[in-house]
């Protein structure tokens, strides 16, 4: 699940969440901070289903992505390639 705050969640209190989460719904379920969260994990947000929140809110944290996506995918996947040269050389 992930969860996105004016401010870092501390580690107490994401465990606690953990904890009344995986209660409730009886199976594991991990927390995902959105306020450090980058590339791939921010992408992956956006394909699940979004239960709560702004508007406002969700569409800049899509805008963050989307800039994100366009400085870091070229990068990665450069890097990828180089790498792939070498180990095939």
């Amino acid at each position: 699940m992930a969860l996105l705050s004016d401010a870092p969640i501390s580690s107490g209190l994401k465990l606690e969440l953990i904890e009344l989460i995986g209660a409730e719904f009886g199976r594991p379920v991990d927390i995902v901070d959105l306020y450090y969260a980058a590339e791939p994990v921010l992408g992956q947000v956006f394909k699940g289903k979004r239960l709560f929140g702004k508007s406002t809110t969700y569409a800049g944290l899509l805008t963050k992505h989307l800039i994100n996506t366009a400085d870091f995918v070229p990068l990665q996947q450069r890097i990828l390639t180089e790498r792939k040269n070498a180990w095939i050389k």
